[in-house]
């Protein structure tokens, strides 16, 4: 080549490392700069000062009268409802009271309670500090109703002090009233009529004119002559007063009339969906011009965080995304949405802490007392951030879409197991506010063709919330998940069925069977159209779904059973033909295929052929090298049950134990999973009958009840309902042990 040809590409690789050397030098700086803005908010922010100047003003009589209403004699529990417009102080004052007279209780705790799920799991929560021992697969709800049963116990005796926050109707509380000698509750709502039994309303109003100039003057730090019109203007609003006192507090060579300058500009401009009274209409205004003077990085947190559940932002939600891998930002298509700032944000410490440290000096959000890095974020800063950008919606649902990614991110992509629980139990919550305040949102332009991160969300948190039996939340999740589904992908597309399908049993479990139904024929019929070839195995699941929604048919009676076994039959049939087709006859599908059988021939009330049914699937199951071991100990308990019910005590032994020893392996570090209390019930029975017949298994069955707490007395009486000698049948089955 000659010089001549080699100058462009000398040159050009010259301009490249230039610009390459520019761009690093570029980004250096800008960390270094970050670094150091976040170094100095953390030295700047002082924790203690800031609680002793947040101080409550003017709510003496408030507290006062609530103290009243809770020690009022003859009732078990009097509930002080406090209502009033947002940012009034609510909140405030009910956790004022509680540190007023916190000598006075024996425990006091804070619930989160805008929905019936926040309730339930913030309880479930509660239960576990209760009881420790607990086993989390007892499910959210299970755990809630312990924790309601485990505080009207000790509330007997000792006194305790409950916060029921931000209920949206009386109904929440009424459905999960609780009544102990000692027990205070205290419930703080927007809904202006509590006309129910056990609640006394106390409306709470803004602050007098001098509390609220003290207020101002407080968080201000100083005084000034348009202090009194400041506070007028500003409705005395508490809410309203902190954040105007922490502006003249950052700026100090404004004046009040500058502030409220400022105000009102914004008030005349501002548009926010729900916003309507002066009174919301200012604070509102109040938190746009406090948004406007965020850093970056608080900022960029504080998009995200008003799309979420307002009282448990955990610092963990962003700072989890460390444990991300570098490439998976490049690869997982919901990580790949999560604005660059927020990564960056995430994976340093130091900027993540002081975002946190900006947004709770400008009193955007509120750390709990008790559990530190959970955090609260009025719901009145999240309408007006959310609604920035409201106009034309690309802005809105940009926002929105970055919450769901973040969540998306950190979502188990398996939601039953139980070791996923505990995150789940977090993130529901947050998948559930996001919805409800975004969901408008995707139907417009910026939101189609759908919403992946959002349908992923929803999805899981179906999932999640079937095996907590918690079906209303579930359903609604699921139909969410649909919806996205099929704005994304189309209604024919070959998705849709499996999500019908789910859809469609969780409906059934609810008694609605006529839509499940609708909704199952729809799936079947998709994937009869589309899977063709290997693919037919999805067909195959799908016609196993219609069997067992036939099944609860049968189970429901009446006329809902009308057809049910004939379709469930016809449903096994060609998902036996499928199965056979594809997998052979000794696969682990054609053993489902067997236990389901056997189910139904239960239900018609064929023991024989359920006998021989549960006997197939488990020998197949057997012979399989990596057989699901979860499975195996289902199909040993189902035939081992059977057995014991047709008189084969001797036969049924060996398949409950194993069983038995299954479900403790597996459930090593949940002991008290209702499938292991299951197994050891059709264990103990079984040797109890072996006793009858003159074999030395009391000890044994004793044994097994003192560990599951059994009632060793129920038992024995159970097995003695049981047959002796081998039930004639029409059919002897083959032993699958042999």
């Amino acid at each position: 080549m000659s010089e001549f040809a080699k100058a462009p590409i000398a040159s050009t690789a010259g301009i490249i490392a230039i610009v390459a050397g520019c761009y690093g030098l570029f980004l250096w700086s800008r960390a270094v700069l970050n670094k150091r803005r976040a170094r100095s908010i953390l030295e700047a922010f002082k924790p203690e000062e800031l609680a002793n100047r947040r101080k409550v003003f003017g709510r003496d009589m408030a507290v006062a009268e609530l103290r009243a209403a809770l020690v009022k004699t003859g009732k078990s529990a009097v509930v002080p409802v406090q209502t009033g417009i947002g940012g009034v102080g609510k909140t405030t004052l009910a956790k004022h009271y509680a540190k007023v007279y916190v000598a006075e209780y024996d425990r006091i705790e804070f619930l989160r309670a805008s929905s019936e799920q926040e309730l339930m799991a913030d309880l479930a929560s509660l239960a576990k500090r209760l009881q420790p021992e607990l086993d989390e697969s007892a499910g959210t709800k299970a755990l809630a109703i312990h924790a309601r049963d485990l505080i009207a116990e000790r509330a007997a005796g000792n006194t305790w002090l409950l916060i029921f926050d931000n209920v949206e109707k009386p109904q929440l509380m009424l459905d999960w009233m609780i009544r102990a000698r000692h027990l205070h509750m205290i419930v703080t709502s927007r809904f202006p009529d509590w006309q129910a039994d056990g609640f006394e309303a106390k409306p709470l109003g803004v602050l007098s004119d001098s509390a609220a100039l003290e207020l101002l003057r407080s968080e201000a730090g100083r005084d000034g002559t348009g202090f009194p019109k400041l506070v007028q203007d500003l409705d005395r609003l508490p809410l309203a007063l902190v954040h105007a006192g922490e502006w003249l507090r950052t700026h100090p060579q404004r004046s009040a009339s500058d502030y409220l300058k400022k105000i009102d500009h914004l008030k005349e401009r501002l548009e926010i969906p729900g916003v309507s009274s002066q009174e919301d209409r200012t604070t509102a205004a109040v938190v746009e011009l406090t948004l406007q003077g965020l850093g970056k990085d608080a900022r960029a947190l504080a998009n995200v965080m008003a799309w979420l559940a307002p009282d448990r932002i955990e610092m963990r939600l962003f700072g989890d995304l460390v444990g991300l891998p570098w490439l998976s930002r490049f690869q997982h298509p919901f990580v790949r949405t999560i604005s660059r700032r927020i990564w960056r944000v995430s994976r340093d410490e130091m900027r993540l802490r002081a975002a946190f440290s900006e947004l709770r000096t400008s009193a955007l959000l509120e750390e709990d007392p008790d559990r530190k890095e959970w955090f609260r974020m009025h719901r009145v800063f999240q309408q007006v951030i959310r609604a920035e950008g409201a106009a034309n919606g690309q802005p809105s649902f940009s926002k929105a879409n970055g919450a769901a990614a973040l969540l998306a991110a950190q979502f188990p992509a398996k939601a039953s197991p139980v070791d996923a629980w505990p995150i789940c139990r977090v993130l529901v919550p947050h998948v559930q506010a996001l919805w409800a305040a975004a969901a408008p949102l995707w139907q417009g332009d910026w939101g189609k063709p759908g919403w992946a991160a959002m349908d992923y969300l929803l999805g899981q948190s179906g999932v999640f919330l079937s095996v907590q039996h918690d079906l209303p939340a579930a359903i609604d999740a699921k139909r969410g998940s649909l919806t996205l589904k099929e704005a994304r992908l189309g209604e024919e597309d070959r998705e849709i069925p499996t999500a019908l399908g789910n859809l469609a049993l969780n409906l059934a479990d609810t008694g609605a069977f006529a839509e499940a139904q609708d909704y199952i024929d729809r799936a079947v019929a998709l994937d009869e159209k589309y899977r063709t070839g290997k693919a037919r195995a999805h067909l195959a699941t799908r016609y196993m779904q219609q069997a067992n929604l036939g099944f609860r048919r049968i189970e429901a009676g009446g006329q809902v059973a009308e057809g049910a076994e004939a379709m469930a039959e016809g449903a096994l049939d060609k998902a036996q033909e499928i199965w056979a087709e594809l997998s052979g006859e000794d696969s682990s599908e054609m053993s489902n295929w067997w236990n389901e059988l056997g189910y139904l021939h239960g239900l018609q009330g064929r023991k024989g052929a359920q006998f021989q049914a549960y006997g197939r699937a488990l020998q197949i199951l057997r012979a399989l090298p990596q057989a699901d071991r979860g499975d195996l100990a289902t199909y040993a308990m189902n035939y081992g049950g059977t057995a014991l019910e047709l008189g084969r005590a001797d036969e049924a032994l060996g398949a409950l134990q194993e069983a038995n020893e299954i479900r403790v392996e597996i459930f090593a570090e949940a002991p008290n999973h209702p499938h292991l209390r299951l197994a050891a019930l059709w264990l103990t029975a079984c040797l109890l009958v072996l006793v009858r017949k003159g074999q030395d298994t009391r000890a044994q069955a004793e044994a097994l009840c003192v560990k599951h707490g059994l009632d060793f007395a129920e038992r024995e009486a159970r097995a003695a309902r049981l047959p002796l000698e081998p039930v004639p049948l029409d059919d002897e089955p083959p032993n699958p042990s042999d």
